[in-house]
């Protein structure tokens, strides 16, 4: 086994700790933050992820997907057209926070740039890891965290706790992003070429033509994705105190690091998991259910000991939303099933079901209650992984009985 092979079996974990790093990030905005300032900031990271579908087209999936088949030939003309399509989008992201929050204008648009970095490194990540590339893969993943970790603990230093300034941690996180992305580039550079034609007019109509064309499934299912995943955060806006949002904002986050971490693994060893599924989701399924036991025993302890006082309840969030990481494993493998197969369209479809069932049960209920939006975020998603499991099996048959 080589130096390259050692590693990519490490990537899983080395994910993990750049999301314990990442935790620790998020800890420590946390509590440099009061729980108004980060509910404020909680809202922006929810409207700028669903803009950042629309700059990266879906780019960055295909570009993964495409590359676990070697198939990079235009990745020039993606390039190309996510950096042009993105500088669109932060502009129309600004009109938006002009008209509907103008005090969050500069905050809002300068986050939008911090996205699209941050999106731009894990592009890198992604393309490393399906090229196998695993020293890249590796750098891309510890990169940002620790200089963002490195910025924020100075930060936290310097201001007394619950008083710091959204804005402050705003550059920070700017600053770390664009050095990241030099690094990045120049380590992946090395590899592959990495080109964006921004002064050949001709080149970039052609690139967001091709684009469009290629990822218009890729758009709207990672929009979907956003959309699912986040739409609580809208609501609660609407519905509850800048306090309450900041509480369930924080169990969704500690979340989203276990679902990454989830994500990593399917990414990284979605060849091991086609040519032995059983002994594959066995592992991974017993590795949620640990996840989750530990999470009903600990929580409330964990809660007191990391975060601050008026965050405390939201152990009761996160117990509930913990029973949602066995579908979204299945589903995630399946829509990556989905894309590989080119049937993005699927995924369309299917994540469609669960967004509509949302929208139409949150603007019924209006309801302020955070374990009411808890409940039916995870027992949605078990309707969401029913709905996949039944489309793979209908279309397996299907093709069965065609041979």
């Amino acid at each position: 086994m080589n130096n390259n092979q050692i590693i990519r079996k490490i990537i899983p974990f080395a994910e993990l700790l750049s999301m314990g790093l990442s935790f620790i990030n998020t800890l420590i905005i946390m509590n440099t933050l009061s729980i108004e300032g980060y509910a404020t900031y909680s809202y922006i990271i929810t409207i700028v992820m669903w803009a950042a579908v629309f700059m990266d087209l879906g780019i960055s999936n295909m570009i993964f997907t495409k590359g676990l088949t070697n198939q990079i030939e235009e990745l020039d003309s993606y390039l190309t057209a996510r950096s042009i399509n993105s500088i669109v989008v932060i502009l129309i992201l600004s009109v938006f926070f002009f008209i509907r929050k103008p005090e969050l204008l500069i905050v809002g648009s300068v986050y939008g740039i911090i996205i699209f970095l941050n999106s731009t490194s894990n592009l890198f990540k992604n393309l490393a890891r399906s090229q196998e590339y695993s020293k890249e893969d590796l750098f891309i993943i510890f990169s940002e965290n620790i200089l963002r970790l490195t910025l924020l603990i100075l930060i936290f230093i310097v201001t007394s706790r619950g008083n710091g300034k959204l804005e402050i941690i705003i550059l920070s996180l700017l600053i770390a992003g664009t050095i990241a992305i030099i690094f990045n580039y120049i380590k992946l550079h090395k590899k592959i070429p990495l080109r964006v034609h921004i002064s050949d007019k001709k080149f970039i109509i052609k690139a967001l033509k091709t684009s469009f064309s290629e990822a218009k499934y890729f758009i709207f299912y990672f929009f979907l994705i956003a959309l699912l995943g986040r739409i609580e955060i809208v609501f609660l806006e609407k519905y509850t105190m800048n306090h309450q949002l900041g509480i369930y904002a924080t169990a969704r986050n500690l979340l989203d690091f276990i679902q990454l971490f989830l994500a990593s693994i399917i990414m990284s060893r979605y060849r091991e998991f086609n040519l032995e599924p059983f002994k594959m989701f066995s592992m991974l399924i017993g590795f949620c259910l640990v996840v989750i036991f530990s999470t009903q025993l600990l929580s409330q302890w964990g809660f007191k000991i990391l975060f601050p006082k008026d965050y405390e309840s939201g152990y009761r969030v996160l117990n509930i939303l913990i029973f949602s990481i066995i579908p979204y494993t299945i589903y995630t493998f399946l829509i990556t099933y989905f894309n590989v197969n080119k049937l993005t369209y699927y995924n369309t479809y299917l994540l469609l079901i669960p967004i509509i069932i949302k929208i139409v049960i949150y603007n019924f209920a209006k309801s302020s209650n955070l374990e009411f939006y808890s409940f039916t975020f995870t027992i949605i998603e078990y309707i969401t992984l029913v709905s996949f499991i039944t489309l793979y099996f209908l279309r397996n048959n299907l093709i069965l009985k065609k041979q």
